[in-house]
């Protein structure tokens, strides 16, 4: 969203593992919750969570077209979709990749997820973004996830529809390029 708007910020990269920033200072007394993505604005206020950092910068550029008018019915849709990225998009991958799940729970988390991507695919069908009005942060959260999780071996097939797809290329790596973006083991502090 960042970039979309044409924001001028730093990235600052975060070791997940060792809580630790790049010049080794204590990542959790930044964020206490410990993981990215978080911005700090000039001010020093910080604000953490994808889906507030996402609307923050477009509230914050309404004219980028990023997201609808606060208390509109199209931006409770909007919170609808960033909400289940978030919670079951998003959340729903570490039990696929984490080396502390038993392994017998990988094929309960893999039927949940595919689940979720399915319907994913039925909201998009005859669609190009989430929202019928265009490109939002929520295609952009969503293009980052299924942009992740397409190419990991994690038993998943879930691009029956040509949008989802679409997505995940035109929503993320067009938009937003895969190299500046974070992984789960390096993460990124963003200061505006």
């Amino acid at each position: 969203a960042l970039r979309e708007v044409g924001a001028d910020f730093d990235l600052i990269s975060v070791d997940l593992r060792e809580k630790k920033l790049a010049d080794g200072s204590d990542f959790l007394a930044v964020n206490p919750k410990g993981y990215v993505p978080m911005l700090e604005r000039d001010d020093g206020k910080k604000i953490a969570e994808c889906a507030a950092i996402l609307q923050y910068v477009a509230d914050q550029n309404p004219g980028s077209g990023l997201a609808p008018a606060a208390g509109t019915d199209e931006r409770y849709e909007l919170q609808e979709w960033l909400s289940f990225v978030g919670g079951e998009l998003h959340k729903g991958l570490p039990p696929l990749f984490m080396p502390y799940i038993p392994e017998e729970m990988r094929p309960v988390a893999r039927a949940r997820l595919t689940v979720r991507m399915n319907f994913l695919n039925q909201a998009l069908a005859g669609k190009e973004w989430l929202m019928n009005d265009g490109f939002t942060v929520a295609d952009a959260y969503c293009g980052g996830i299924v942009r992740d999780v397409a190419p990991a071996d994690y038993g998943l097939t879930f691009f029956s529809n040509h949008s989802l797809h679409n997505l995940s290329l035109a929503g993320s790596n067009r938009r937003i390029p895969r190299q500046k973006y974070h992984t789960y083991r390096i993460g990124s502090l963003v200061r505006e």
